[in-house]
């Protein structure tokens, strides 16, 4: 479902980001209507946008990976999906690898004193959830 402002202040507290006025989002509810999982995405340049993920459980995936990569990709139009994720946290790293980001920088000391800024990234072209057009 999209994310009202209390599901984008919930993916942005378990992330440690701030967002714009200009952020967008989706979330996975539970039964109860409690917050289980999320993508926010934000920093909108004409081709980019930035995303942030968190989930409290596996399970939030499967209600959101049909539709993680097809809101920028296809319906906001964009050719490239960001992501920066704390050098320490091999989990986030892990799983961004196998949903198909790539590595793309890292910044010593980016996230805080001692801990680099990873920068991920994913070109639509190269995004296997999303249909690519065939070449005519």
């Amino acid at each position: 479902m999209v994310a009202s402002a209390d599901g984008l202040r919930w993916v942005a507290e378990r992330v440690g980001c701030h967002l714009t006025p200009d952020a967008r989002g989706l979330v996975a509810v539970d039964a109860s209507g409690r917050v289980r999982g999320g993508v926010v995405y934000d920093c909108w340049t004409p081709n980019t946008a930035q995303c942030h993920m968190a989930t409290e459980t596996p399970m939030a995936w499967r209600c959101l990976l049909p539709h993680v990569f097809r809101y920028p990709f296809e319906e906001a139009g964009k050719g490239l999906l960001l992501g920066n994720i704390r050098g320490r946290n091999a989990e986030s790293l892990a799983m961004a690898k196998a949903l198909g980001f790539t590595e793309h920088a890292r910044i010593p000391d980016g996230y805080e004193a001692g801990d680099d800024l990873v920068l991920v990234l994913m070109k639509k072209s190269e995004c296997r959830w999303v249909r690519q057009k065939e070449a005519a």
